[in-house]
């Protein structure tokens, strides 16, 4: 489904989706009280923090101590 949404991301839920079943899934989902917005990109900032933490940690050791 995110793979749909950030291919298309100006696009609507039905255009975005491949078939009715996909569209009613993203319905489902985002009619889910225990799904929240931020589920959705958790995984990519996740990702993201432990790269950059991991880039700037060999940077830190890249530095010339003064």
């Amino acid at each position: 489904m995110m793979e749909q949404f950030t291919a298309k991301p100006t696009a609507s839920i039905p255009e975005a989706g491949d078939n009715g079943s996909e569209t009613c899934a993203a319905w489902r989902f985002l009619g889910n009280d225990e799904a929240s917005w931020q589920d959705i990109p958790a995984p990519q900032w996740e990702r993201t923090g432990a790269a950059t933490q991991e880039r700037l940690g060999h940077l830190h050791n890249k530095v010339p101590k003064p």
